[in-house]
């Protein structure tokens, strides 16, 4: 048996080298130390062509430019946000390397600095100087946003039942969805075989509550696409979803809490930008009732848009679902922790994982579906409840932030920590 950490592989070898040193000395004479390859090749038995290719340098991974990439899952991304608010928990300043060190301990992060540091700026972090020093803050819209919703939350939660607190989200299943570790013995044996690739893609839309699943809201497909599942959703579709099955199967005024997914956010009248064409500008003016000079250049006319903008967007499913007497509440960017129905999909996932033995989609279907019916209201509870303690954690963390950083967010410069810095 193989040492702990060694794999057989590595004991044959080690065995092979030491017959063929058992062999030099037993038969003395010149030892042939000129061409290296040759004496490996005489030693292990490798052809000399794979003791090339296995010694040759492994390309340098997660720099710019590489084409490595790892994968960094809903889970992993949500844990890896809540380490940054919990060094401001604990009264720290986090640093990129801070940071890298904690989750390569506690999550087995296995990126370097610039995927790390692309992970961040991708989820609304940035890095603010101060005193020379670079510190890890989320942008100070983002800020803004949680603290809006989380003071609209709380004050929903104070004064109507949570069974009127909707939450909705959209997920995918892969066909080849497997658990990601399994025990093996000492030789690497063990495990089922999965297939190569992820295989076809089981699209799901659904929404629940304190109460649990809503009822007939559940929508689920299987992708023809291979490409991001948001593809496979569009503002029509969505909002046929939510007028067919969600509106009619929920209380009274309810509060629907979803994401802001592009699909979410199809505004009923969308507000010319520079890129448009300058007659759309001068028709948008002319419906507005604003006044311009015919000679007036694009710059003249998109500053007079500006001017003359509703100061909020308008969503077309926000008006849809105050038609039905429901107010729609959306996320801040880049917090789907602060979703409770992300931990309901976690539980599905494993379940399915753990029960995938055909990996045909059809068969994930028919697991999702039996999963589905495990899940219950005091999953749906405890989901809710662990929400709402992140909730509390980034009302004391943000408390935090504003007495100890207050600093930094005021006297910004402009500067960013390079993607291009080593990953040792």
């Amino acid at each position: 048996m193989a040492p702990k950490g060694y794999s057989h592989d590595v004991a044959n070898i080690l065995a092979k080298l030491r017959d063929f040193f058992e062999r030099e000395k037993n038969e003395g004479g010149c030892i042939m130390l000129q061409n290296i390859n040759i004496r490996l090749e005489m030693a292990t038995g490798m052809a000399q062509r794979t003791i090339r290719r296995l010694l040759k340098p492994k390309k340098e991974q997660d720099h710019k430019g590489s084409s490595y990439q790892i994968t960094i899952d809903d889970f992993d991304r949500h844990a890896i946000i809540r380490k940054v608010h919990q060094f401001y928990q604990r009264r720290e300043f986090p640093t990129l390397d801070t940071l890298l060190a904690e989750i390569r301990r506690d999550l087995h992060f296995t990126g370097g600095r610039t995927t790390l540091w692309k992970f961040l700026k991708k989820n609304g972090f940035t890095f603010k100087k101060q005193d020379g020093r670079r510190f890890l803050v989320q942008r100070p819209e983002i800020v803004m946003q949680r603290h809006q919703y989380l003071r609209k939350i709380k004050k929903l939660r104070q004064s109507k039942p949570q069974s009127k607190i909707i939450y909705l989200d959209e997920t995918w299943i892969n066909a080849n969805h497997s658990p990601s570790k399994c025990w093996v013995d000492s030789e690497g044996k063990g495990g089922l075989p999965t297939p190569i690739g992820k295989g076809q893609r089981l699209i799901i839309v659904h929404a629940g509550s304190s109460d649990g699943f809503v009822p007939e809201a559940n929508l689920n497909f299987i992708s023809k696409k291979t490409s991001d599942y948001h593809d496979e959703m569009n503002g029509k579709h969505f909002e046929e979803w939510l007028e067919t099955k969600v509106f009619p199967n929920i209380p009274k005024e309810s509060s629907i809490v979803v994401d802001n997914a592009s699909y979410h956010s199809v505004q009923s009248e969308k507000s010319p930008t520079m890129s448009t064409r300058k007659s759309d500008m001068q028709d948008w003016l002319k419906n507005k009732n604003v006044s311009f000079s015919t000679n007036a250049k694009k710059d003249e006319l998109y500053n007079l848009i500006k001017i003359h903008k509703p100061r909020s967007p308008k969503y077309r499913i926000d008006e849809l679902a105050q038609k039905y007497g429901h107010t729609i509440i959306r996320l801040p960017p880049y917090h789907p922790d602060l979703n409770p129905i992300e931990l309901i999909w976690s539980n599905i996932k494993n379940f399915v994982a753990k029960n995938n033995k055909d990996f045909k989609i059809k068969s994930i279907q028919k697991l999702f579906e039996e999963a589905l019916q495990n899940i219950s209201e005091t999953d749906w509870k405890n989901a809710i409840k662990h929400v709402i303690g992140i909730e509390s954690s980034y009302w004391d963390n943000d408390n935090i932030i504003d007495i100890d950083i207050n600093q930094i967010l005021v006297k910004l410069t402009e500067d960013s920590d390079s993607g291009s810095d080593s990953d040792a």
